[in-house]
């Protein structure tokens, strides 16, 4: 598959792929060059791992998947940006 450009990524499509056994949308999320997350979605998602029955293996996919994003600090380029 061809690497597309950058994502914005939010809460529910990170839930969806670390959750995921659909191939389709696994292989799309590796294809990416780069993964942007806001600081508001990663808060969600940790907040999503302490509240999970498997608390431990949560918070480790999270981690493990955050590897590979760049976090995104809320200020007003970020607002344009995700507005684009």
């Amino acid at each position: 598959m061809n690497a597309i450009g950058s994502v914005l990524l939010d809460t529910s499509v990170v839930v969806d792929y670390l959750r995921s056994k659909d191939q389709n949308l696994i292989g799309k999320m590796e294809a990416v060059n780069e993964l942007y997350l806001p600081l508001i979605a990663l808060g969600e998602l940790l907040y999503g791992g302490y509240k999970a029955h498997d608390k431990e293996r949560t918070l480790a996919d999270v981690r493990k998947f955050l590897s590979a994003c760049t976090i995104l600090f809320p200020d007003e380029t970020t607002a344009d940006f995700m507005g684009r």
